[in-house]
């Protein structure tokens, strides 16, 4: 139940059904603290980050802050290694929300971070690539389309590296 539950949010995420995956996601998070034996978990993380996502996608970005805070702090306590993909996935999404808060130079510093730690971990997988692209968005929303395109190229590089083609 729990895990279609989480399954359902994410779907739904996919689909640009946010305030329902939201809602689901949430009443994913009841179950979990329903349960008494499943205390916070890094499953319970994975949900405060997509309704991070959720609520970014909805304008709603000091409550897509606020999740991704909790997702930061239940990693740390959880001891997640501060170099763990997890963590790029982390600054990318914040990195993103900051973006479109129109934050742009914090959105660089931290998408900067994502990026380190992404490719300490693997220099070509989706989370690099994803990465260099939103950098390159940011690098051409502040005009700077030299860099823009490096990125946009790079993250091309890598999709393609990965699919293969």
């Amino acid at each position: 139940m729990l895990f279609r539950s989480y399954e359902d949010g994410l779907r739904l995420r996919r689909e640009g059904q946010y305030k329902d995956s939201f809602m689901t996601l949430l009443n994913c998070r009841q179950l979990i603290k329903g349960t008494e034996k499943m205390a916070e978990t890094i499953t319970t993380s994975d949900m405060y980050c997509e309704m991070g996502r959720a609520n970014e996608r909805c304008g709603k970005y000091a409550e897509a802050e606020t999740f991704y805070e909790k997702q930061k702090h239940l990693m740390e306590v959880l001891m997640v290694p501060p170099t763990d993909a997890s963590f790029g996935r982390y600054y990318n999404n914040v990195g993103w929300l900051q973006f479109r808060q129109s934050k742009y130079s914090e959105a660089l510093e931290t998408l900067e971070k994502a990026r380190n730690i992404n490719e300490a971990v693997s220099i070509d997988n989706f989370d690099v690539a994803q990465t260099y692209h939103n950098i390159g968005t940011v690098n051409l929303f502040q005009g700077d389309y030299d860099s823009a395109i490096t990125h946009f190229k790079g993250a091309a590089h890598i999709k393609l590296t990965v699919l293969g083609k």
